[in-house]
């Protein structure tokens, strides 16, 4: 049985590509918020667990902004800034 679980999010609305990770423990209940500060994570945190590699054909900069960043679709997905900032720091 998998650890876990995981979702990227990703979009290119025409300003460029803009991402949202998550990942989620197997014990999360199903009516947990997606929007939780320890449920977003780096793409590349989601790489690292699933041992696979997304964004591989862009460009390196390109690919290196999107995946270690801490991603920049949230908003749109239904969290506020407020999730983001209870992260800050851990």
């Amino acid at each position: 049985m998998p650890s876990g679980y995981w979702k990227i999010v990703a979009t290119d609305d025409g300003g460029g590509i803009r991402v949202a990770a998550f990942a989620f423990g197997q014990d999360t209940p199903r009516n947990a918020s997606h929007c939780d500060a320890d449920r977003k994570v780096s793409v590349s945190e989601v790489e690292r667990r699933a041992g696979l590699d997304f964004f591989h054909a862009l460009d390196p900069e390109d690919q290196r902004r999107l995946e270690n960043g801490p991603g920049n679709l949230h908003g749109d997905l239904g969290c506020s800034g407020s999730d983001a900032s209870r992260n800050q720091g851990q």
